[in-house]
């Protein structure tokens, strides 16, 4: 058996290895993925796993799809304001017990409020019936709405790390002639951006967090939640029932 020069070079360098201290290799293994996590966190490709670049949009009315993001209500209400957009669309929620009750107000209703408090006029404000358990509801709410405006086009704001999973749960409950008149705009959080997530811990949980429902939703789907009355009447009479 013959060996190469290449050989010959490639076990030379084990040898140089094997002589380094196990805690020097080991310190060096773990600045390689340092370096290597930051690289792919700087790269637009680390993005491309859950973002959808956005599209120009030109739709007269935009529906806040993240009710938790902030930056959503705060993009409606300058388009509104601007005259850009004829009207913002806000899907009803699901209501808890804690709304029958009272005790908070619906958070459709706490959106309304923060978009009046922004500037936006109340009529330009639509809250859509019927209620939505979850974002597949939602999805299919809007598509409802467009099939009930033939002539109108929206433009969803969500957040930026979850347009691609937004983009998913659409492709599935539009319609063919509704999904051409939906755009998708991944609104951007000012703490951090596609590029520079890595550097922050909220950005780190946030991008991550997004990964996962992505492939949850690609691979599994919607959820099959089971209709619960959270009247406080049957809470009542179930609390007693219990007791008995």
């Amino acid at each position: 058996m013959t060996f190469s020069p290449r050989m010959l070079e490639i076990g030379r360098m084990r040898d140089s290895l094997r002589r380094v201290p196990r805690p020097y290799r080991f310190l060096g293994i773990i600045l390689v993925l340092v370096i290597s996590v930051v690289s792919f966190g700087m790269s637009p490709l680390s993005a491309m796993i859950v973002v959808v670049q956005s599209k120009p949009c030109n739709a007269e009315f935009v529906c806040i799809a993240d009710v938790d993001c902030g930056q959503c209500y705060r993009v409606a209400a300058e388009r509104s304001k601007q005259h850009a957009i004829q009207g913002i669309l806000l899907c009803t929620n699901e209501s808890q017990r804690i709304v029958l009750m009272g005790a908070i107000p619906a958070f459709e209703e706490l959106g309304r409020q923060k978009l009046v408090n922004d500037g936006v006029a109340s009529t330009a404000i639509e809250i859509l019936p019927g209620e939505c358990r979850n974002d597949w509801d939602q999805g299919r709410r809007i598509n409802r709405w467009l099939e009930e405006n033939p002539n109108k086009r929206v433009c969803l704001l969500c957040d930026l790390f979850a347009s691609r999973r937004w983009s998913l749960i659409l492709d599935h409950t539009l319609t063919a002639t509704t999904r051409p008149r939906v755009t998708i705009e991944g609104v951007t959080d000012p703490r951090y951006n596609e590029t520079t997530w890595w550097r922050r811990r909220m950005g780190i949980k946030s991008y991550f967090n997004s990964i996962v429902q992505l492939v949850y939703a690609r691979c599994h789907g919607e959820d099959v939640i089971p209709v619960v009355d959270w009247s406080p009447e049957k809470y009542e009479s179930a609390a007693l029932g219990s007791r008995q």
